[in-house]
């Protein structure tokens, strides 16, 4: 039957829900924080079904994860202009899905905890305090009556209470069900006490004794007596319509209290159970009966011997199940990695020799990586870089330690500043005012920096992609760029052996004509890549009738422009597998360029990668500070494009001058998609960043409503 413990004095902060509220409210206020928010996401406030939380967190669905991000942002925006008492009572009439147990006790502490938050917030008024507050109360909870765990439809249940806890309560009706017990407090189990504890009314104080004495020993028990009596009335007085008594043949209940209440002995005289009570039930209007328990035949229901139990068998699973398939991206690719780039490693995979099998984890492909700075390891381990002392001077003058382009912050949110400010704006005529004035304030960028940071951009803009000195970002007019273009394209039994040797031949060639050390390719700890590559190039270009893959980064190599020199940033770029990272895109590029372009040919076509550090570019970069490009033989892509090609091997190597089928892209068609995303309000884009996603929260094929980015998908036919 329906009951509640109410002598349960359970701290609200103690309950499942209470944890739960914390990571819900972590979630939405850290919304640029992915990791929290997908923690939040499990609560069952927001509604979500397990299938829908693997589709969102495993599988990667972009459209579930961009309308969840919406609605954390607008529920943030809510806690700042009504409170945390508005959000979680919006989720609970909008989204909450229970779970099938305890279902009124978890709402009841839903709404007690957002009531308690309510209060709190008038002392702990921004939503970090009261985080904190928060996570405290739960690791160290005040012992509060108020924030004692509440009922959840009283009335509809059966309570459970202790005598003492009732006092001052009251209930229609009232069952004592074990009245006739009796514990002697002089004993503890079966053996007398050593230690005894009384009120001396002589002293006039209480008393603690140690060892056994008769005076201690009836002392003790006639103040226990005392209050088991005074206990007895409490539950007897609680009832508003009707008492229940159990008279139950426990041990000594001749000596409890409503055994000397009622005058029951145990000398077998007249004065037994029965006679006592068929004596108070006559008693003239005594509103008492006597219901004898024995009266009533004792029925049990079971299973007899001669039923026929039934045959239970549990259906074998005959299917496969296999993690193998999954979808990718390079930062998912990046993590399964064994050997560092640094370190060598035999021939073989490292899957055969680790004994690995693909581990099924869950991967956010949609989130930006984290650009990693470490000068120690990527700066100082160069040596030293020759260059002509007069032109080191005449940089050194322009460009201090202390510029911004140093001395802002480093990690994701920087990065998605740069990354965001730079996809809204039109690189030949720049209004950073109006592009950048919304991000900037989301990320809480002082005021008198803001022209610093708008300066570093415009330098940005203007610095010679060299080795192409007479050409800059500044040259590309918004019809000549694509933005976060989104790609897919299948992996049937693709080999990490050949794209691994591919990888390392590029090395080698780039060192040829950069200069510099040459890391060793990494392992995966699987063989073999099945399922589909996903993932977003920052920056199409088009130039002189050559496409380009571009990609900002905000890594921070050092505090001196020479610390991002070409040799520099080639050394980041294989630290970080960058390399493996562009060599995707160039081939999500190739194909796309050979399904759409007419008589594409990549030798005439394809213009090759820049990867652009900010942080090092400058109008004057004479020696390539900040840009790294290289080029990329037509070679290389057929290598790739067989590597990746499916096992019919409908893909050849000569294929790079088949015909085109169906939309054509030409530089008339990246101008269409180039402006719409110029044509894209920044501050509608900018909410979805704070998630430390990829940047473009409106993730649309071609055709659909206008956006900063484009999405191109494929087979290998």
């Amino acid at each position: 039957m329906a009951c509640v413990y109410l002598s349960d004095r359970s701290n609200l902060f103690a309950s499942a829900e209470a944890k739960d509220v914390l990571r819900l409210l972590n979630g939405i206020w850290h919304a640029n924080d992915t990791s929290k928010v997908a923690s939040s996401l499990a609560s069952p406030l927001w509604g979500y079904s397990a299938q829908t939380l693997i589709e969102l967190l495993y599988h990667e669905d972009d459209a579930q994860w961009d309308a969840a991000i919406d609605k954390v942002l607008s529920l943030r925006d809510m806690w700042l202009q009504k409170g945390c008492m508005s959000v979680l009572l919006y989720l609970m009439q909008d989204s909450y899905q229970p779970h099938a147990d305890s279902v009124e006790r978890a709402l009841t502490n839903y709404q007690h905890l957002a009531e308690v938050l309510e209060k709190a917030s008038t002392t702990h008024q921004r939503p970090e305090q009261l985080l904190d507050w928060l996570n405290k109360q739960i690791h160290k909870p005040e012992s509060d009556e108020e924030l004692t765990l509440r009922l959840e439809s009283d009335s509809q249940l059966i309570r459970l209470i202790t005598q003492h806890g009732s006092k001052g309560l009251e209930y229609p009706i009232v069952f004592v069900p074990f009245a006739t017990g009796y514990r002697d407090a002089a004993k503890n189990g079966n053996t007398t006490s050593q230690i005894f504890t009384y009120y001396d009314e002589e002293k006039q104080d209480l008393q603690m004794q140690l060892g056994q004495t008769p005076q201690a020993i009836a002392r003790v028990q006639s103040e226990s007596e005392a209050e088991d009596m005074r206990l007895a009335y409490v539950a007897v007085t609680r009832a508003a319509h009707r008492c229940y008594m159990g008279v139950v043949p426990l041990t000594n209940n001749e000596r409890s209290a409503l055994a000397r209440a009622l005058g029951v002995g145990g000398d077998g005289s007249n004065n037994d159970w029965s006679s006592v009570l068929n004596r108070v039930a006559e008693e003239e209007a005594s509103h008492a009966c006597h219901i004898d328990g024995d009266e009533f035949e004792e029925v049990y229901t079971g299973f007899e011997q001669e039923d026929e139990l039934p045959q239970l068998t549990a259906l074998q699973f005959t299917g496969t199940a296999s993690e193998e398939w999954r979808l990718y991206s390079f930062s998912a690719m990046s993590r399964l990695t064994t050997v560092g780039a640094n370190q060598s490693v035999e021939t073989g995979t490292a899957a055969e020799s680790l004994g690995q099998s693909l581990p099924s984890v869950p991967v956010l492909q949609t989130i930006r990586d984290e650009e990693v700075y470490a000068s120690d390891t990527l700066v100082n381990g160069l040596g030293s870089i020759d260059a002509d002392d007069h032109v080191q001077q005449g940089i050194a003058s322009t460009v201090s330690k202390s510029d911004l382009r140093f001395t802002l912050e480093k990690g994701a949110s920087a990065g998605n500043l740069l990354h965001d400010i730079l996809e809204h704006s039109d690189f030949s005529a720049p209004v950073w005012e109006e592009t950048g004035k919304e991000l900037v304030n989301r990320f809480g960028l002082d005021e008198k920096r803001t022209p610093l940071l708008y300066e570093w951009l415009e330098e940005a803009l203007q610095t010679p992609l060299y080795p192409n000195m007479q050409f800059s970002m500044s040259d590309l007019p918004v019809e000549q760029t694509l933005r976060e273009a989104e790609f897919y394209f299948p992996m049937n039994d693709t080999q990490w052996t050949q794209l691994r040797e591919v990888l390392a031949t590029h090395r080698k060639n780039v060192a040829d004509i950069i200069g510099g050390e040459i890391e060793t390719a990494p392992q995966l700890i699987t063989a073999k890549l099945q399922g589909m590559m996903h993932g977003f190039i920052d920056l199409i270009f088009e130039h002189d009738g050559q496409f380009y893959v571009a990609d900002y980064k905000s890594t921070w190599l050092g505090d001196t422009l020479d610390s991002y020199m070409p040799t520099a940033l080639f050394h980041n770029n294989q630290h970080h597998l960058y390399d493996l990272q562009y060599l995707i895109y160039c081939l999500a590029l190739h194909r796309y360029l050979k399904n759409t372009l007419p008589n594409y040919d990549p030798d005439i076509h394809f213009g090759g990668v820049y990867y652009l550090y900010l942080r090092g570019m400058h109008p004057e970069n004479e020696r390539g500070e900040g840009v790294f490009f290289t080029d990329i033989p037509s070679s290389v892509l057929h290598q790739l494009d067989g590597i990746f090609a499916s096992k019919d091997g409908a893909l050849q190597s000569d294929s790079s001058k088949n015909e085109s089928s169906g939309n054509e892209l030409s530089p008339s068609d990246i101008n269409t998609a180039a402006t719409s995303a110029s044509e894209t309000s920044p501050s509608a884009k900018a909410s979805t960043k704070a998630s430390s996603k990829k940047a473009g929260s409106s993730r649309q094929p071609l055709g659909q409503q206008p956006s900063g980015q484009q999405q191109f998908s494929f087979d290998d036919e």
